[in-house]
C-alpha cells in the first residue's frame, strides 16, 4: 500500500491531478487499477490509509 500511495503522490505532483489514466504506469505497476482495486475495497482499508487517498485527491464513491 505504501509503495503505491508514493507512485500516487509522485503522479499528483507531476500532473497536478489524481485522475489516473488506465494506462499510467509506475514502478512496474498499473496505477489506476490499483487505485480502483483500493476505492472497490475502501471498507478494508485503515483510517491512516484512507486518509492518505484524501491527501492525495483521491475521491471514494
Amino acid at each position: 500500500m505504501q509503495q503505491h500511495l508514493a507512485v500516487l503522490a509522485v503522479f499528483v505532483e507531476r500532473e497536478g491531478h489524481p485522475r489516473v489514466p488506465a494506462d499510467a504506469r509506475g514502478r512496474g505497476t498499473y496505477l489506476s487499477a490499483r487505485l480502483k482495486n483500493q476505492q472497490a475495497t475502501a471498507v478494508k482499508l485503515t483510517h491512516g490509509q484512507l486518509a492518505r487517498l484524501t491527501e492525495d485527491g483521491v475521491e471514494r464513491a
